[in-house]
């Protein structure tokens, strides 16, 4: 790819994930030859073969010597799950708060890559020096421990990356947002302010997390006879102990549904989290108690295929066996996008006459991101020249950016995956590009979203394959097999022979009357010319007759 082009004394902004999405976060920083990357994420497909998305890292690689280290801003899968998949490209040293570190070790021990990564554990309100840049560790509350915001340091002023945040004034895990260090920044002076955009269109706080504690200990109280589920972030580990803490109240033991449930519990202890928590049933001793007795926490609140609560929605779960009466809370807000899949899991438990409780008709979930309200306190605290909106879709960012300008900021810059922003002041932003491809995750490798590979599979799952071996014999060619797949059902074997007939028909027309040239057309190898045969005949019998382009496979013997 072309290099980037920077000026020796310019102050830079690369995002090549976060920015007109939400998740996927991944932000880069450069001075003069130096560069430093903000978070590293991971965002999930609805496609089958792109279940995994994670951030094209092509931009940076080429100036990889000169990456000084990766800042994590706190423990969310959109903002550290690509590290396993990307680090290996990148090869610099991560820092972490304890709780992110625990974290991304269990996933790097997945992918055998824990002695690998230079992992550096970073005390909360720690500062690091990192070549011509310093970063600040700033604690705030998220729904995540020991979330961060980094102030970095450059000869070009301050930058305030915010990663994920709110203003929890009650949090019932972690530390409290230091708002002193943030109003200390302000009267240092800061140059830009690198911000959240997810909640831009609510306007007040949400309630604090202790206030949905006492919900859920209420809500588990009204239903005393009843197998009682509450599905939530896996990663909210404030929620996870208060779902245990509300079991706990009513005479109920808690069990953990889900692999990432249970791998943040681990995590969560081992950095000091859930001490009042006791432990958690096992899945055999489960299976002994009545209903009264268990509260099932489960994965699944997103209505993934794979989770907890899906199998058992379906009643296909060996130990979640639910049955009328019964009672889901969805502890969770809907991320856009999951809308479809969780309606259709909460259907197929109404169907099981299971009802569902949401955020709808019961107060069971606040956000973890600012509102307009928290973010004026922001703005009044770190007082920024410039404001950059990230982590939201193109209508958040410029919904940030209007409410930046009402709050009288002067200077406002509207990114997108893959724009450099120069962020000194007075400097010219005629804006340069680079490339910001989303990569899946494709057993094990990664390819381009758009690619070739991904785009042909999209087809054959859309308009079905047609596989076609041919003869090529001379300037002539015969065909010699054909086989449809996702285009007949079983019962329509004769139409399937029919239509694999008519394209043999129109092929050997083609091929052996006086179109023969046409065969061969655009190109001086013969088989190029009876492939283009066989794909255009193939698709126009099925355009006609099924109204389907399928992908062609032409096999030339």
């Amino acid at each position: 790819m072309s290099s980037i082009e920077l000026s020796p004394d310019g102050l830079y902004f690369l995002p090549l994930g976060g920015t007109n999405e939400v998740g996927m976060n991944f932000s880069l920083y450069a001075y003069g030859d130096q560069w430093i990357a903000v978070d590293l994420g991971m965002g999930f497909g609805r496609l089958p073969w792109q279940e995994v998305l994670v951030p094209d890292p092509g931009a940076i690689l080429p100036y990889r010597s000169h990456l000084k280290g990766l800042l994590i801003t706190h423990a969310h899968e959109d903002h550290l799950g690509g590290i396993p998949y990307i680090w290996p490209h990148l090869r610099c040293p991560v820092y972490a708060t304890a709780f992110s570190a625990y974290l991304i070790r269990e996933k790097l021990q997945e992918f055998d890559l824990v002695d690998k990564v230079p992992l550096i554990e970073v005390a909360p309100q720690a500062t690091i020096q990192l070549g011509v840049f310093s970063a600040q560790f700033i604690s705030v509350t998220h729904s995540v421990p020991e979330s961060s915001i980094l102030a970095i340091k450059t000869p070009k002023g301050t930058i305030v990356h915010t990663g994920d945040w709110r203003l929890d004034p009650t949090p019932p895990v972690g530390a409290g947002t230091d708002t002193s260090a943030l109003e200390a920044l302000g009267k240092e002076g800061v140059r830009a302010l690198v911000c959240d955009s997810t909640n831009i269109f609510q306007d007040a706080a949400s309630a604090s997390e202790s206030y949905i504690r006492e919900q859920l200990e209420q809500l588990v109280g009204q239903y005393p006879h009843q197998n009682i589920v509450i599905t939530c972030f896996a990663s909210n580990v404030a929620r996870l102990e208060s779902c245990a803490l509300a079991a706990k109240a009513h005479g109920r033991k808690s069990l953990l549904v889900g692999r990432s449930l249970k791998r943040i519990e681990r995590v969560a202890r081992a950095a000091g989290y859930l001490k009042e928590v006791p432990a958690f049933l096992d899945e055999k001793t489960a299976r002994t108690l009545p209903p009264e007795k268990i509260l099932y926490i489960c994965t699944g609140s997103q209505g993934e295929s794979r989770a907890a609560l899906s199998r058992a929605a379906e009643g296909a779960h060996p130990v979640v066996r639910l049955q009328s009466g019964d009672v889901v809370i969805f502890s969770s807000r809907e991320i856009p996008g999951n809308e479809h899949s969780i309606a259709e899991v909460q259907n197929k438990l109404a169907g099981r006459g299971v009802r569902s409780l949401t955020i709808r008709t019961h107060d069971v979930h606040v956000s973890g991101h600012p509102s307009k309200e928290e973010l004026k306190k922001l703005y009044s605290w770190v007082r920024p020249e410039l404001v950059v909106p990230i982590h939201g879709g193109a209508r958040q960012l410029l919904e940030h950016a209007d409410f930046a300008r009402e709050q009288g900021v002067r200077e406002v810059l509207v990114p997108h995956d893959g724009l450099l922003l120069r962020l000194d002041a007075g400097a010219d932003q005629s804006h340069q590009e680079v490339k910001a491809r989303t990569l899946v995750v494709d057993g094990l490798v990664l390819l381009p979203r758009q690619g070739k590979a991904h785009q042909e599979r999209l087809r054959g799952a859309s308009e079905g394959i047609v596989f076609v071996t041919v003869s090529a014999k001379g300037k002539q060619g015969k065909l010699l097999k054909m086989s449809a797949y996702g285009l007949f059902e079983e019962s329509e074997q004769k139409e399937e022979q029919r239509l694999l007939e008519a394209v043999q028909d129109d092929f050997e027309e083609l091929c052996g009357g006086g179109n023969r040239e046409r065969a061969r057309e655009g190109s001086r190898e013969p088989s190029h010319g009876l492939h283009k045969a066989v794909s255009t005949v193939v698709r126009k019998i099925f355009a006609q007759e099924r109204g389907r382009k399928p992908q062609v496979v032409v096999h030339i013997v």
